[in-house]
């Protein structure tokens, strides 16, 4: 049960975020005098979105069975897979319809939302290998 508890706890903090980030990317590429109170926004999302995901992984870190390596090849593909998705999705947008004047905010905002889309599964795969059995 854990591991697949680590793995919903990876998609319900990812798939938002890039949501999140692709909506106020755009607003920010519009507008750069808005880089604060976009920035601003993003950061509450986030905290907000992490709420489950971060009880998720409490939950699974409470658990003290371990498990065969054959139980954890799922929950981490798919952690993997969540991880690669979001990269390539979040550092795609920074290249797309970028004015000249916005490239140094909107790289900025993007390298942001980078590292808190990459944190819960990175504390995932950790939770994974914590129950591994040896």
């Amino acid at each position: 049960m854990a591991p697949y508890v680590f793995m919903l706890a990876t998609v319900i903090n990812v798939v938002p975020i890039v949501f999140l980030f692709k909506v106020l990317i755009s607003r920010l590429k519009e507008d750069t005098s808005l880089r604060h109170s976009i920035t601003t926004k993003f950061f509450i999302g986030v905290a907000m979105i992490e709420v489950i995901p971060i009880l998720l992984i409490v939950y699974g870190m409470m658990d003290q069975e371990k498990y065969p390596m054959s139980e954890m090849v799922i929950p981490g593909a798919v952690i993997l897979l969540m991880m690669g998705l979001a990269g390539i999705a979040i550092l795609l947008q920074r290249r797309i319809d970028v004015p000249a004047e916005a490239k140094e905010t909107v790289n900025t905002f993007t390298f942001i939302a980078l590292a808190l889309a990459m944190s819960i599964p990175i504390i995932s795969i950790v939770g994974l290998l914590t129950h591994l059995q040896q």
